[in-house]
């Protein structure tokens, strides 16, 4: 909620909520925030480049590797929840790497020291997402020093702290919604999600059908679709592929990984004419787009390392290899995915929503089709009082792709409300239907066909599955699934 002196979006600092208008906070305006921010982190990869330089280039790109795939197998067998931050900076230097212009060093050996400054290159990457949050309105730079916005080279950002603001919360919930925790929470998904592993383990040689896959491992790949999509530098770094723009298939890949043996806990790795035979065998004429994606080298930098060749030697990593196949399922079989989803959308609609207002007492009616008028989801009717429900589940994608979630969702939750379907892009109407106040009109005149006491209050709620910006429009509630209050 705003300031209620004053109206202004409230600032969380440290947990804390403060009015900055009220408590006269200094606040960097949006465009010097962006630019300080910019120059420093510009400074600090600057920086880190040059003392990574000083090491041998393969030793620097075999230890990436070898943390990539032990993050990857710490989640995958001790489910432990998902480090994506880690594995993102272990990719993200790779390609940096890989690409960089720079005369490398000889110094081998502290794998330690290589790690601590993949750590630095994560925690740059991750201070980025900020830049994005900035743009969106949804976190603020607060002032604490001087500073001229013609020289920013020496600032830093300590000086300069970022907190969320209230239009954050949303953003934040939306994350929790699709599986990208942190802590307690984050062990409890995760535990959750091993159930969903039990037909298919992954790590086994089992390949099952693109239908079961994707249905086995929904909440994964949804997950780390989400995850790779939520800025730019992600979306660079990931590379996944458009809708047929591979023609190798992630069951392919995952049969032609789970193929080469393992040896030990860390990366697996072969001479390179020997991996190349092994390709080709298994691709045929497709062996050059399986190398132009998947195997990244010197000379082929902007493939994604799902292989890394360095050295003479091709390394394959066993438990990363299979959890990229998931994050690839859903673009490149869109349409089984699409129908999963659709599949998931009518269970909430017609399971998962409904069982919440049943277990307030509300007798609940399901799927109401009138004939020429319109389409209820639902009917929630209680001893003195009734509801009119519309259910919405989104993918996770469409409303995380970008820094703009929220305004998005707000797009998305009056649309729903008004009857109409908008275009996120342009904000276009593409399609128009009866609007949920209309249809508690209906449902009011209707009253005595669904149980409904004369003078009885009825109302119309949208249910969502992800946290909503704003909690009511055109006089219907808006609820968060997962915070069901009525």
């Amino acid at each position: 909620m705003p300031c209620q002196r004053c109206g202004s979006v409230l600032l969380f600092i440290e947990g804390v909520s403060s009015c900055p208008d009220c408590e006269r906070i200094g606040l960097v305006p949006l465009r010097d925030s962006l630019a300080i921010m910019e120059s420093s982190l510009a400074e600090r990869k600057n920086n880190l480049m040059g003392a990574i330089a000083r090491y041998d280039r393969n030793h620097v790109l075999q230890v990436a590797f070898a943390i990539r795939e032990h993050l990857a197998r710490e989640f995958t067998l001790a489910y432990t929840p998902l480090n994506i931050a880690g594995i993102v900076a272990c990719t993200a230097i790779i390609k940096e790497v890989l690409g960089c212009r720079r005369a490398f060093g000889d110094e081998r050996g502290n794998a330690g020291r290589v790690a601590g400054m993949i750590g630095e290159f994560g925690a740059i990457l991750g201070t980025r997402d900020y830049l994005h949050y900035l743009r969106a309105g949804t976190y603020n730079m607060i002032r604490m020093a001087r500073y001229d916005p013609s020289s920013l080279g020496r600032l830093s950002l300590r000086d300069f702290p970022l907190y969320p603001n209230e239009r954050h919360y949303p953003v934040s919930e939306a994350f929790a919604a699709h599986g990208i925790l942190t802590g307690s929470a984050a062990a409890q998904k995760v535990g959750e999600m091993r159930k969903d592993w039990k037909p298919v383990e992954l790590g086994s040689k089992k390949i099952a059908s693109v239908g079961a896959t994707i249905s086995t491992f929904y909440h994964t790949s949804s997950m780390l679709l989400v995850v790779l999509n939520t800025n730019r530098e992600r979306q660079a770094c990931f590379a996944l592929p458009e809708a047929g723009g591979s023609r190798i298939a992630p069951l392919e890949l995952k049969k032609f990984i789970a193929g080469i043996p393992a040896f030990g806990e860390g990366p697996t790795c072969c001479r390179s004419p020997r991996f190349e035979r092994r390709a080709r065998a298994e691709f045929g004429a497709r062996y050059g787009v399986f190398a132009r994606d998947f195997v990244a080298s010197r000379g082929n930098p902007c493939a994604f390392p799902l292989f890394l060749e360095a050295g003479g030697e091709v390394f394959t990593s066993h438990f990363f290899g299979e959890l990229y196949c998931y994050a690839l399922l859903p673009v490149l079989h869109k349409r089984e995915f699409d129908k999963e989803t659709e599949r998931r959308s009518r269970r909430f609609e017609r399971t998962v929503v409904p069982r919440h207002f049943e277990r307030l007492g509300f007798a609940y009616t399901r799927n109401v089709r009138v004939k020429g008028v319109c389409e209820i989801d639902g009917i929630a009717v209680s001893s003195d009082r009734a509801y009119v429900i519309e259910a919405k589940r989104w993918s996770s994608k469409a409303l995380l792709g970008g820094p703009y979630y929220a305004q998005n969702l707000g797009l998305k939750v009056r649309g729903a409300i008004e009857g109409r379907q908008h275009e996120l892009n342009t904000g276009r109407i593409k399609r128009r239907g009866v609007s949920l106040p209309d249809k508690v009109g209906w449902v009011r005149r209707n009253r005595a066909k669904y149980g409904i006491k004369d003078g009885a209050p009825t109302e119309g709620v949208l249910v969502v599955n992800t946290a909503p910006p704003i909690r009511e429009h055109m006089g219907c509630k808006v609820v968060f699934v997962n915070d069901f209050q009525i």
